[in-house]
């Protein structure tokens, strides 16, 4: 029977978000690594010659380490601080304990004063992590960046020391031979991992701090998506907000139709060609039609700019940030309801969604002066709720912001590089996963645009079954199901209560050969206008992407391209209210090299921010294979609720 997995579990076998460490965590982890990497060495070391009573005392600082590296791997800084309060102060221990071993070496006791120091310091992070949890956010919406900026150079400076700390620990230790695991080469590894780390925490904050202490106001795009009319790169841009932060502090938020911008856009632009059924031009509302974040975040940013409403003032965007209506559900059930003029019953996690929407074509109907009020009203609302939580609510916060992430509720990205590629390293503002070019495994990703189709994507229910075989002759074959339904009805708006008209995009390995297909739809598209008569522009991103689409001459309603390294099979479905359609692809692509005994094979799966499917996916080894991690010849993994990027590495073993 396979290995059925639900969610995240199994953290050694499955990944999310490429298995890095987010941010705040990301920062303090680094150091609290090298904490307890020199303390398992030297306590090593020691524990070899040491007496029982000895051992035991040591066996106590150290279990107060690990406790604190637990508290803070919880997010919990205070109770963290505690414990290496309480480790550190006794060296841990180790002052008293070196007196036993003084014929052994001469500059044990200058690593056991280091590694105090470097004890102490996560202490002082742990305090720093605290203020970050508890007042970071109430001094940036209550006008006291000061204090933040304070604080965020604070910390790197605590990082520096920690790295300068570290590197003298390093030296003493390869003096001393010592070795957690008894390998000196081991040890270099996991410090030169750890060390890395630590600089590459201190570099962005650093570059933050940089950012944030600018006399200039910082302009930040906060794109909100909307999951019930989706494009590639999450919901439809219809709302955005212009925050714009300056001292460390926000200053304001304009929240705004993206209709504004629209008609203030005048660059006439060859759309796509799938929304060219849709529109004649592209304008802001479009540029989320990749789907990698980087590249719709810049292409938005450079739209928006490029719109009279920005360009007349010569506002520059420094950075963008796509918000899901998962957030906006969640911060909801963080408050509780909330009531906005206009709207007479209360807001919550269960109804916002479809509440705000009927608001705004109520106004949209009857020509009213600006249709998105309300978001405003909300914006504003849950402003002043955030800067009233208590400490319960804050940590709660934090919990919820890791899980966006995690699950690209929430996207980044920084025009600053520094920023950008530090976001990248914590996993916080990744583009399309880069596959090397001896990659062993496979890829999917599916990607939904509604193209026509009202806001009826929030009725629509879909599974996808994957199915990978590897053939023992290094060959992959997948066989891949797409369910969708319609499940609206007379009873639910008009908007909801359309035919579904969807462009699908399917992300496969490069290089794949396309076996079969049933269900698939062909769809004829013509040019609304005379684009080269009429002096239309071409978009470089799309341009990019549209001069490798080619149709696959066996499969007429399939065509084929190339994007982020990835060949794209794409197709069109339409489901009326009540229907359901089926889409099957059969396709395969070779692996690196041959299989073998030991040979690793990674799977990688990325989610569509904003999306919902049900997903199974299984994975089959060859033949007279087995895999290592469940025993059996198959491994399934299945979820409702991915990370933005699940990765599942596997060990094929002979039977």
């Amino acid at each position: 029977m396979a290995k059925k997995i639900t969610g995240e579990h199994e953290e050694s076998l499955i990944f999310p978000v490429g298995a890095k460490s987010g941010l705040p965590k990301g920062i303090v982890w680094g150091v609290v690594g090298l904490i307890m990497l020199f303390a398992g060495s030297f306590g090593y070391f020691l524990y070899r010659s040491a007496t029982v009573s000895v051992k035991s005392s040591m066996n106590a600082s150290l279990l107060q380490l690990q406790a604190g590296v637990k508290d803070l791997r919880n997010f919990d800084p205070q109770s963290a601080a505690q414990e290496f309060q309480a480790a550190g102060a006794a060296g841990p221990n180790f002052g008293g304990i070196l007196s036993e071993f003084k014929p052994l070496f001469k500059s044990a006791g200058d690593l056991a004063g280091g590694f105090g120091r470097l004890a102490d310091l996560g202490v002082k992070l742990s305090a720093e992590a605290s203020f970050f949890e508890s007042a970071a956010l109430p001094d940036f919406l209550g006008g006291n960046g000061a204090d933040l900026i304070a604080h965020l150079s604070s910390t790197s400076a605590l990082l520096g020391q920690a790295a300068d700390e570290s590197d003298i620990l390093s030296a003493d230790a390869s003096n001393l031979g010592i070795s957690a695991s008894g390998s000196a080469a081991s040890f270099g590894s996991q410090y030169l991992s750890l060390r890395i780390g630590v600089a590459g925490a201190q570099k962005f904050l650093s570059a933050l701090t940089d950012w944030f202490s600018s006399p200039d106001p910082r302009h930040v795009l906060v794109l909100l998506e909307n999951p019930s009319e989706m494009r590639p790169g999450g919901g439809f841009l219809g709302s955005y907000a212009d925050a714009v932060i300056q001292g460390g502090s926000l200053l304001s938020t304009d929240v705004r139709d993206i209709a504004d911008a629209d008609l203030a856009f005048k660059p006439t632009i060859i759309p796509p060609v799938p929304l060219m059924p849709e529109i004649t031009r592209m304008r802001p509302a479009d540029a989320n039609w990749f789907f990698g974040f980087p590249e719709t975040a810049s292409e938005t940013i450079s739209f928006m700019e490029r719109s009279d409403l920005y360009a007349a003032s010569s506002t520059s965007f420094d950075a963008a940030i796509a918000v899901s209506t998962k957030v906006i559900g969640d911060l909801l059930s963080l408050t509780g309801p909330i009531t906005i003029p206009g709207v007479k019953t209360p807001l919550d996690a269960a109804n916002f969604l479809e509440m705000l929407q009927a608001k705004v074509q109520q106004g949209q109907a009857t020509n009213a002066s600006y249709p998105k009020m309300a978001l405003r009203d909300l914006a504003a609302a849950l402003t002043q709720k955030f800067s009233s939580m208590d400490d319960a609510a804050k940590q709660k916060l934090f919990t919820l912001a890791e899980d966006w992430f995690a699950k690209r509720d929430v996207e980044i990205y920084f025009k600053d590089p520094v920023l950008e590629q530090a976001l990248g390293e914590y996993g916080l503002s990744d583009g399309v996963y880069a596959t090397p070019a001896d990659f062993e495994g496979d890829y999917l990703a599916l990607a939904d645009a509604n193209i026509n189709g009202g806001k009826s994507d929030l009725f629509i229910k879909q599974s996808v079954l994957l199915q990978s075989q590897i053939n023992a002759s290094g060959t992959v074959t997948d066989h891949l199901v797409i369910d969708r339904t319609h499940t609206a009805s007379r009873s639910n708006a008009w908007w909801y209560d359309t035919p579904n008209q969807n462009y699908l995009q399917v992300f496969i390995p490069d290089a794949s050969e396309l076996l079969n297909e049933t269900g698939a739809a062909a769809k004829s598209i013509y040019p609304p206008a005379y684009y080269a008569k009429q002096g239309y522009s071409t978009d470089p991103l799309v341009a990019a992407l549209e001069s490798s689409t080619a149709p696959i001459f066996n499969y007429p309603a399939i065509l084929s391209h190339e994007e982020d390294g990835k060949e794209v099979l794409s197709t069109w479905s339409r489901i009326n209210p009540g229907g359901k359609t089926e889409l099957v692809l059969d396709y395969s692509h070779r692996l690196y090299s041959q299989v073998a005994d030991g040979t690793s094979y990674r799977f990688v799966f990325e989610k569509q921010p904003g999306s919902e499917r049900s997903y199974t996916f299984d994975v089959s080894a060859p033949p007279g294979f087995k895999f290592a991690e469940n025993n059996l010849p198959v491994y399934e993994y299945q979820s409702d609720d991915p990370p933005g990027r699940l990765v599942i590495d596997l060990t094929l073993e002979k039977e």
